[in-house]
């Protein structure tokens, strides 16, 4: 009797020790909060269609503006977004020596701060050999999932799943720092590059795309 009581009191112990740890483990994980100011390499697989996007993300809330080179097929395709004048600029690469170029009228729009403060915590996951902390949104249409790194907080993982179609986000190489504004001035990054306005009876919202030394190219 005094054996078996020993047992199942030491089983109970264990329990409760795994349960307190559980119980503090969740009181101790908040919810992750957007840096206002970063730059990332992603790795975005569209697993439906079978396609992925690899690029940087320049994110600077304080300039109000946002930047995105990705791989384009002769090259990095650049898309910066500046929230207080209202506009985005667009350049492709169409081969190697031509670019095609439009500007976006942003005017109203807000640069997008994830709002963490509905999910709700799952637990710990081991993402790459990084011990991340694991969130979750249900909603009616679709599920967000979102791991941050245990130690730094940094954004690590982000996976959107709507019907049949599911978009998996891998980051790396995160800088949670101040970037150079420079990278957002469209002129500046492109020195060899001068968007002008087409005449008024096109669409206001193409460019002509002048390259100096290249001529100047239509598009």
């Amino acid at each position: 009797g005094f054996r078996l009581f020993v047992t199942v009191s030491m089983k109970s112990t264990s329990l409760l020790v795994v349960f307190a740890a559980c119980i503090a483990l969740v009181a101790c994980a908040t919810p992750p909060v957007w840096p206002k100011q970063f730059s990332t390499g992603f790795d975005t697989q569209f697993h439906r269609m079978h396609h992925n996007i690899v690029g940087r993300w320049f994110y600077d809330e304080t300039l109000n503006s946002e930047r995105v080179d990705t791989n384009g097929q002769w090259g990095w395709d650049v898309r910066i977004v500046d929230y207080k004048q209202g506009k985005a600029w667009n350049v492709v690469h169409l081969d190697e020596r031509q670019f095609h170029c439009e500007v976006e009228d942003l005017q109203g729009h807000v640069m997008p701060i994830p709002n963490f403060s509905n999910f709700t915590y799952v637990g710990v996951d081991n993402i790459e050999g990084e011990s991340c902390d694991h969130w979750q949104l249900k909603e009616t249409s679709h599920t967000v999932d979102f791991w941050d790194i245990t130690s730094t907080t940094d954004p690590k993982k982000m996976s959107d799943q709507s019907g049949v179609e599911e978009t998996e986000t891998l980051f790396f190489s995160f800088d949670r720092s101040a970037q150079d504004p420079t990278l957002f001035n469209f002129t500046y990054n492109f020195p060899d590059v001068h968007c002008q306005p087409r005449p008024a009876e096109l669409a206001p919202v193409h460019l002509r795309l002048s390259l100096g030394h290249r001529g100047v190219r239509s598009v």
